[in-house]
């Protein structure tokens, strides 16, 4: 029997934060990364000290575009969107592999 992963993508970040009330979004250009809309960020969790990870299933069959950012959980809202180009990410139409994100 052979068994299938469950994630298609695993977008991890290294980014040490001052403050306790924020945490690290992913946003993005499709529905699984909220169709840029900040109240459907995806929050990562931080696995150790300033590493931060969030495994995901997206169905996009093509490249799709996403970038970080920060949520501070007093003022419920997203405070920073990481500045330049958007970052971009292929498909996986692999049933074994895992895309590592960065």
């Amino acid at each position: 029997m052979k068994l299938r992963k469950i994630h298609t993508h695993l977008f991890r970040i290294e980014a040490p934060l001052y403050n306790p009330n924020w945490k690290i979004i992913l946003i993005g250009d499709i529905s699984e990364l909220g169709l840029w809309q900040y109240d459907q960020a995806i929050a990562l969790q931080e696995v150790d000290f300033g590493v931060w990870e969030v495994a995901l299933t997206i169905s996009a069959s093509c490249n799709f575009e996403y970038k970080y950012g920060i949520y501070d959980n007093e003022s419920k809202q997203v405070i920073f969107i990481e500045g330049g180009d958007n970052r971009i990410s292929t498909p996986n139409l692999s049933a074994e592999m895992l895309h590592f994100k960065k």
